[in-house]
Parts: structure tokens; sequence; C-alpha cells
């Protein structure tokens, strides 16, 4: 664990961390925004303290509250301020020269995985902190990458903001608990002169530095008061020119406390989200797509491993098709099961490629887990101590990984404007592990159901996935 900061920050971290010491509940605690960012308290609205447990119910949320509450802000910081707790989930904030608030945030398992699906900017930005006690946040359920259909669909997107502007409100959450279970509903705050400066500031902000780490694919620290100077090489001149001036002025109202600024605010806010999403959807328009799916089930499916060496035809019975594909190009692997599924979903004329076969399972062909277990035991050692061996007689999964970068490479040079691609259950393992940056240990985790369809999209020489977040749970659901 790093801290950042001086001495007196560093002492209070120790010490909220020392309550939780003994509780046997709480899987992962850590502190994330400006407070990790800055070395001291000062200018910082409030501290954000996110808290991962087992059970979740009233009862623990009172009992961490509590815990919470017991810190001496006198002898720690030298500071007469009241420690304040928000316990709400959004962007308000109950911050005043008066108080000091920490903004705890607590889920259980389920809920943080729920938090990831429909908040994924957010938990992205926590999964940079290194100041945690227990379990980094990255190591109980990772967002992975930040997409364009994150910017139209997530909780804190565009059309979430655009709502709340709407309506005059800021939206956010509280819990509800009966019994031992609990929802999180929905309430709304009108939107006061700070608050409306607040909020503004939180949404330019966050739209453009979301933005700037898509981009760069790179999960780092970057600052609006340096970026703002840089609109132009993100979002082109013309916006540049019309909204820089009233960013900066945002920016200035934030630094300084003076809320005053100008009462055309709210219609630029609502211009301002317009251009912004119109940018998105001109480059999700611009973009070569890419549609990859599994083939259709067969017979053998049926938990024995399936690789190369056998060679089924697919059950049409079990092979749901809802729609055909519009595919200017459609790929397959050779075997039999993608042929057939290729046909089944396109028109278009079928290019085969032996960079998208299924892994060769060697030996392991046929079997099932349990005859694995008993055949080839140094195998599953090797898999338990986070290695890549090869299947007897067959392929590694980095092998695979391998031919499949062969096989994008290819296909970033078609200039087809939307392309098809059938293959198989390693093969999509292997992207899928890689474009959202799973450990290579953990993609025989990752599950690809037959004919689930998985966008990507390529422009500027670069592949990158577009996966609504809620197959991306259906991928990961064995991660829960």
């Amino acid at each position: 664990m790093y801290i950042k900061g001086n001495a007196k920050k560093k002492e209070f971290i120790k010490e909220i961390f020392y309550k939780f010491k003994r509780d046997k509940n709480i899987i992962s605690a850590t502190f994330v925004g400006s407070f990790v960012d800055k070395h001291s308290l000062k200018n910082i609205s409030d501290i954000d303290l996110i808290i991962i447990v087992k059970n979740l119910n009233h009862k623990t949320k009172e009992n961490l509250e509590k815990k919470i509450s017991q810190i001496n802000l006198n002898r720690l910081l030298g500071d007469k301020k009241k420690l304040l707790i928000n316990n709400t989930f959004g962007p308000l904030k109950f911050n005043s020269n008066k108080n000091l608030v920490i903004h705890l945030m607590v889920y259980d398992r389920k809920g943080h995985i729920d938090h990831v699906i429909k908040s994924p900017f957010t938990v992205y930005d926590w999964e940079r902190s290194n100041v945690y006690f227990k379990k980094k946040i990255s190591e109980i359920y990772k967002v992975g990458s930040l997409q364009f259909d994150d910017f139209l669909s997530a909780r804190r997107g565009l059309f979430n903001y655009a709502n709340d502007i709407k309506l005059k409100k800021i939206s956010y959450r509280k819990y509800r608990f009966f019994k031992n279970k609990y929802s999180t509903d929905k309430h709304f705050i009108r939107l006061q002169r700070r608050d409306k400066c607040e909020y503004y500031f939180h949404i330019v902000k966050n739209l453009i530095l979301n933005f700037i780490k898509f981009n760069k694919k790179k999960n780092k620290l970057f600052f609006i008061e340096k970026e703002v100077n840089n609109l132009d090489k993100y979002f082109g001149k013309s916006f540049a020119t019309k909204h820089t001036k009233n960013i900066n002025n945002l920016i200035y109202a934030k630094k300084t406390k003076n809320w005053d600024i100008s009462k055309n605010i709210d219609n630029w806010i609502i211009n301002f989200i317009k251009d912004f999403q119109s940018i998105i959807i001109r480059q999700i328009d611009k973009s070569k797509k890419i549609v990859f799916l599994r083939h259709g089930k067969t017979k053998m499916n049926d938990g024995t491993f399936l690789g190369q060496n056998r060679n089924p035809d697919i059950d049409i019975s079990q092979t749901k098709v809802k729609r055909k594909l519009q595919c200017n190009k459609i790929y397959s692997s050779p075997l039999k099961r993608s042929d057939q599924t290729a046909k089944f979903i396109s028109k278009s004329k079928i290019i085969h490629d032996k960079n998208l076969l299924e892994i060769n399972y060697g030996k392991i062909e046929g079997l099932t887990i349990n005859k694995l277990y008993t055949k080839f035991p140094k195998l599953i050692e090797n898999w338990k101590n986070g290695k890549d061996p090869k299947f007897p007689s067959g392929e590694s999964q980095g092998e695979v990984a391998r031919r499949l970068n062969i096989f994008l490479k290819k296909i970033i040079k078609d200039n087809s404007k939307k392309i098809c691609v059938v293959t198989h259950n390693v093969v999509l393992r292997c992207l899928i592990g890689i474009y959202f940056k799973i450990e290579k240990k953990f993609w025989y985790k990752i599950n690809i159901p037959h004919m689930l369809e998985l966008e990507f999209l390529s422009n500027n020489k670069m592949i990158f996935p577009n996966i609504n977040r809620k197959k991306i749970k259906i991928l990961f659901s064995n991660f829960e």
C-alpha cells in the first residue's frame, strides 16, 4: 500500500484501517478520489471511502459508520472540524468549512459487481488507488476497459446527466433495508446555485477526462485544468472554441468557491452534452464494426473437451438465431460448427481462416474435467501455479492468443464496413481476456455463450471493445 501525503493524512488513514482490523466481514476498504491524489487535506471537498463486505444489512452499515465516527479529528489533524458521514451514492456534496465529510459507500460483492456494470467510469477511477485494506477493488471484479457504449448507457453517462439537468435535480441513491435484504432507491434533490456549479463541474470534468482515458487507453490521473487547453486535440477546434470559456469559468468557480456564474449556464451545459454526444456517435459511425460470436451449440458440447480433433455439426434445435446479421464480410473457423453457423447467420461469402480454429486440446480431446484431473495431474498443478502449459500434444492459451493476434492484424487492414467473425470458446476467451486486461491464469473463467454477439470497433489501425455492460456481466459471471 502506497500512501501519498503528509504525516497527518497518513496517520488518519492508518487510524481508520486499524478500526477495521478485526472485522472479518470486510473484504476490501479503499480510499479513492482527490483525497488519494493530493498530499494534504486542504481544499478536499470530501473523503471517498469504499468498503466491500461479505454480508450487507442495516447493522453492518451502522457498525461501520460507528467505527469511523469514533475517529478523533482534533488529535489526528489538529482540526476542530466535525466529522460528517455521507452514506448516499452519487455526486451529492455535504462539505462546508465546519465539516470534514467522509463519503462512505458500502457494497456487498453482488452490489459492487452491479455498480461496475452500471457505473464503469466511477469504478475505473477507483481502480487507480493503492490506498487499500486487504484487497484492491480490481481484484474483486474489474472494469477492464472503457468503451464508447459506456458514454451512452452508463449510470453517469450522457443520458443520465441530461435527464438530471432537464429535471433541474441531482439524482442519487440510498439504501433501504428490510429484514436481511436491501434495495437502492433513487432520490432527487433540487439544484441550488452552489449545487448546480458543483454538479456541472462534475459533469464536464468527468466526461472530458473519461474520454481522454478512453482514447489513451490508460487509467491514470488527468487534470481538467491542464486538459482544457487541449480540447481541440481530442474534440476538434469547433468544440474547443464553443466550450472552453465556460469550462474555465466552472474551474474558476470550483477553485475559488465563487458560485455567482452566468445565468445562461443551464442552456450551455445542455449544449455541451449534446455536442459531446454527437462526437461519440460520430466516432462510432465512422468506425468499422466487427461482431464476434461463438458457433451454434453441438451435441458434443456436453462437458467434454471439444477442440480441433472432433468436427461435429451444429444442433439446429439448440441454435437460436433471432435475425440474420448484416455483414459486408464474414470470417469463420474452417471447422463445421463454425462454417455452418456462418451460413446460418449471413448470406455473405465466407472466408475461412485457420487462425480462428479452436484450441488444439491434443490428448485431452473428448475427456471430461474429472478424467483430466486423474490422467494429467501435472497439468492441473501448473494451472494452479498460474502457468500456461500446453495441452499434451496440443496448444497453450498463449499460442491461441498469438494466432488470434495474426487474424486481428489482418482484419484491421480489411476495408469492409461491417465484419462478422464466427469462432470458438477459447479463441473468444483470449480476445476478451486481452482487451479487458484479465490475467491469463483467469481466462478459463470467462463465460462465452453460444451465439452471443460481441461487438468490437476499429479505427486508426486499432481494435477496441464496444460491448454492452449487461453482456459483459454474462461474460464475467464466473468471477462472481
